[in-house]
């Protein structure tokens, strides 16, 4: 489903949702809307670990409905998950207070309501594209809260105590959930009868006699003390369960289960004691991991020492910015001196970085349809934006940054081919496919990453490009090419354009002619 044109600045959808009963009374609760988008894989979901909330939406959404008399009221609490339709995420709106279930139609058993999004200021480089909606969805997170007493009957106060939290959960499927470090909260119950909260750190290493710290070690469930150097030694009332020990269980592998499977019911309705709480995963768990090990974390500092994180060379600049959390920027191109209020000058100390985003491309994404193809891609302000706050984090002291989008050339072509019989339509579509792939600014040039900034257009590149397709059907006699600017077409010398540009086709014309006659024979 296709939700809005690139060229339009606003659009209606419609959601026609029928309602059952036990809707809640007036002025109270929210429903959601879960809104698949067909992104690329760098734009990741709500609900995913790696999403990025802070880029501005490429487009203004107004969330309304129509109540019972028919008019149309907008939300008045909106939660939009979406980032206004540039990722895929769930939309939390406000019950509205008159929907309710006495206004069910005669003979019916559900209550029809619309929920409208009206898109506006739409600037998406194309066209968004929904795969799925679904109602009633929550984002979850793999943990079962818990609080534990440990025994303590044992107790000595020495030095390799531990307070086990393994104990057999009632629900065998719940043996596996592990504790979540961050989430550990000790309180002890000390000798003169006081109860202390005690802090869970990484290493006891940097903690003194008198510091109340302790370590949790998930892979064993325990909550282990210092040895009276490096943190506290515990000492107890006494009375057997001196300790407190709440948590979360859960998270790691385990947790990253997969789509269409439904969860386990342990937890009862306390309204109504034989209702159980029942829900489905709508897409794979992702984002569980179990703790880094020693070498895990040598590994990641070996490479963090390769990472561009200052904007100093001009490859610093063009990586930082296709690497932008939350937009997928695909190429850059950073033009040192180059300052677009002053582009016939040189300006010292300015870099502007011009930036193409994606687009879906057959060569990349399978078929496409006609309306979601866009020949010259542009970025929505929000992304420019956000490769703006990239850049200006890292670019050096004293130093002006500009970004912007690609600025494309219009390009004709003129291609004169020599024919025995006219070219079959076919061959007439393949010639034009091919040449508008080959100036592409995503997929096309000859190293296949999209056509080469500032790059030459040359004729006779252009030509071998043309007779590929044609092949023994005729032959291409001349290519010429037009840019906007130039007078006159060129079928000789190379086209130059500026270093910062990228070339768009326009058009292409097939002049088509006989082939002449060639002699045969010895002579």
């Amino acid at each position: 489903m296709h939700l809005v044109g690139t060229g339009n600045n606003s659009a209606d959808i419609r959601f026609t949702l029928p309602l059952t009963g036990g809707i809640p009374a007036a002025g109270g609760g929210t429903f959601s809307l879960m809104l698949a988008l067909e992104t690329p894989g760098d734009i990741y979901a709500e609900w995913s670990a790696e999403a990025v909330a802070s880029v501005p939406a490429p487009a203004t959404l107004t969330w309304s409905y129509t109540s019972t008399s028919g008019t149309v009221v907008p939300f008045s609490s909106i939660d939009d998950g979406t980032a206004g339709l540039r990722r895929s995420g769930v939309v939390r709106l406000a019950l509205p207070a008159d929907w309710q279930q006495d206004a069910t139609p005669a003979g019916s058993t559900t209550v029809p309501y619309t929920v409208i999004l009206q898109v506006a200021n739409a600037g998406f480089t194309f066209i968004p594209r929904l795969s799925q909606a679904m109602a009633n969805v929550v984002l979850a997170h793999h943990q079962w809260l818990r609080t534990q007493a440990p025994s303590t009957k044992n107790w000595i106060p020495i030095p390799g105590n531990v307070a086990s939290l393994a104990d057999v959960p009632r629900n065998p499927s719940l043996n596996l959930l592990l504790p979540v470090e961050n989430t550990v909260q000790v309180t002890i119950t000390e000798s003169d009868g006081k109860q202390y909260p005690w802090s869970v750190v990484p290493d006891l290493s940097f903690s003194g006699p008198g510091d109340r710290v302790c370590l949790v070690d998930r892979p064993r469930c325990e909550v282990l003390f210092g040895d009276g150097l490096t943190g506290r030694l515990p000492i107890l009332l006494g009375t057997g369960q001196d300790i407190t020990v709440s948590f979360a269980a859960g998270a790691g592998t385990v947790g990253n289960v997969g789509a269409n499977l439904n969860w386990e019911s342990f937890k009862k309705i306390p309204t109504d004691p034989d209702l159980f709480i029942g829900a489905m995963n709508v897409v794979g768990g992702d984002g569980g991991s179990e703790s880094e090990t020693l070498d895990a974390a040598r590994q990641r500092a070996a490479e963090a020492i390769n990472e561009r994180n200052r904007a100093v060379s001009k490859l610093d600049y063009e990586n930082l910015a296709k690497t932008t959390p939350g937009v997928a920027m695909r190429r850059a191109f950073a033009a040192v001196g180059y300052n677009p209020d002053f582009p016939c000058t040189v300006v010292p100390g300015v870099v502007t970085v011009f930036v193409v985003p994606y687009a879906p491309r057959e060569l990349t994404d399978g078929s496409v349809a006609d309306d979601v193809f866009v020949a010259a891609p542009q970025p929505d302000p929000g992304a420019l934006q956000a490769v703006t706050n990239q850049l200006n984090a890292a670019r050096l002291l004293g130093s002006q940054v500009f970004v912007e989008g690609p600025a494309y050339r219009q390009v004709r072509l003129g291609v004169y081919i020599a024919v025995d019989t006219p070219l079959s339509a076919s061959i007439r579509q393949g010639i034009v496919t091919r040449l508008q792939t080959y100036l592409d600014p995503l997929v096309g040039g000859d190293e296949e990453e999209g056509w080469p900034f500032g790059d030459p257009l040359r004729p006779s590149a252009l030509l071998q490009e043309a007779q590929n397709v044609v092949g023994q059907a005729g032959d291409v006699l001349k290519v010429s090419v037009l840019i906007d600017g130039m007078t006159a077409p060129e079928s000789c010398r190379d086209v130059p354009i500026l270093p910062h540009e990228l070339v768009t086709l326009q058009n292409v014309d097939l002049y088509i002619q006989s082939r002449a006659v060639r002699p045969g024979g010895l002579r």
